[in-house]
């Protein structure tokens, strides 16, 4: 992510944390941990691909999305562990969805006369 750009890497963080402060907050038990992030780096991940719709961002996509799909379901209360915050984890994607879509950018059209 960081050989993109780094003002990505910081939307993912800004994003991140963005997304976290209501459910540190707001949410009856602490959330902590890193996990939120990791679930932010997927999430940026998996739809920046698919806004962008270049070949080689669209198979770090698919590949992240395969790599990591496995726990996508710890988003959801009911599939989580006790004890393990799901709302961090769907807070910490929910960050990194809202980074893809801020730093993306349509590509610039080329008028042909």
């Amino acid at each position: 992510m960081l050989a993109k750009s780094r003002s990505d890497y910081m939307a993912v963080w800004l994003g991140t944390y963005l997304m976290a402060i209501p459910v540190w907050l707001f949410w009856p038990s602490g959330s902590h941990g890193l996990s939120g992030v990791v679930f932010a780096l997927v999430g940026y991940l998996t739809v920046i691909g698919f806004l962008e719709r270049r070949p080689l961002v669209l198979a770090l996509s698919v590949f992240s999305l395969i790599s990591y799909g496995g726990f996508l379901p710890g988003l959801l209360p009911f599939f989580s562990p006790p004890g393990v915050s799901w709302i961090g984890h769907a807070s910490g994607f929910a960050g990194g969805v809202f980074a893809a879509f801020a730093v993306f950018r349509e590509p610039a059209k080329v008028d042909r006369p």
